[in-house]
C-alpha cells in the first residue's frame, strides 16, 4: 500500500498538481509506523495543500487531515498543538462530539497539575513535573517564567530547575537566526548562560551529567 501511495504521489507531483488524500494517506502510514516527525511534515503539507482547495470537496479533506493530525500531536504529547487541531475542528464541526474526550484530555492534565502545585506549591518533586510538563508542550515563555521562579523563591540549587533553565536558553538561542548583530550577540550570550547554569547544575550534583 504504501509503495503504490508513493507511486501515486510521485505521479501527482510530476503532473504539478499534489493531491492532498496520498500525502494525507502516506502520513497516516507514517504515523501507523511510528516515524512521527515525517508523518507531521506529510500531514502538514496536506493540509496546507487542502487549504487551497474550494468548496465542499476541500473541506473534507481539510476535516479528514486536521483530525490526523490532532491524533499525532497527542501522540507526539504535544498537547498544545493537539488542542489547537481538536478546537479548529469543533469550531467548524460542533457536531463531532467524540472528539471532546480527546480535548478534554488534554485539558484535564493541566488542571489537574495546577490543582496539585495550589496545594503543593514548594514541593520540588511536583515543580519539575509541570516544567517538563510546559516544555514538552511547547510553552517555553510559561516554563522559563515558571523556572525562574522555582530557582527564585524555593531553591536555588535545584539541579533539575537549572538544567531546564539552561535548555530553555540555550532552545531560545538556537531559534533566534536573526543576522542583525544586537541579534547576534544575544544569541551568544545566550548559548554563554546556558553553559554557565548548566556547569552550576554540575557544581551541586556532578553526576547529573
Amino acid at each position: 500500500t504504501a509503495h503504490a501511495l508513493r507511486e501515486a504521489l510521485w505521479i501527482s507531483e510530476a503532473s504539478g498538481q499534489i493531491d492532498p488524500r496520498l500525502l494525507n494517506n502516506l502520513g497516516a502510514l507514517q504515523h501507523m509506523d511510528c516515524h512521527l516527525d515525517t508523518a507531521q511534515s506529510m500531514c502538514e503539507a496536506a493540509l496546507t495543500k487542502a487549504a487551497s482547495i474550494s468548496g465542499s470537496s476541500g473541506e473534507a479533506m481539510s476535516t479528514s487531515i486536521l483530525y490526523n493530525l490532532a491524533r499525532l500531536y497527542e501522540d507526539k504529547e504535544d498537547l498544545v498543538m493537539a488542542k489547537e487541531a481538536y478546537d479548529k475542528l469543533l469550531t467548524r464541526h460542533p457536531e463531532y462530539a467524540h472528539m471532546l474526550a480527546n480535548l478534554n484530555q488534554v485539558n484535564d492534565a493541566h488542571e489537574i497539575l495546577k490543582h496539585a502545585l495550589t496545594a503543593h506549591t514548594s514541593n520540588l518533586n511536583l515543580r519539575a513535573y509541570y516544567t517538563s510538563f510546559l516544555i514538552q508542550n511547547n510553552q517555553l515563555k510559561v516554563a522559563k517564567d515558571f523556572v525562574y521562579a522555582t530557582l527564585k523563591d524555593y531553591e536555588r540549587s535545584d539541579v533539575y530547575s537549572l538544567c531546564a533553565a539552561a535548555l530553555i536558553m540555550y532552545n531560545q538561542s538556537r531559534k533566534n537566526r536573526d543576522p542583525n548583530p544586537k541579534a547576534l550577540e544575544e544569541r551568544k550570550c545566550g548559548f554563554q548562560r546556558a553553559v554557565e547554569t548548566y556547569q552550576k547544575a554540575l557544581q551541586f550534583d556532578p553526576l547529573c551529567a
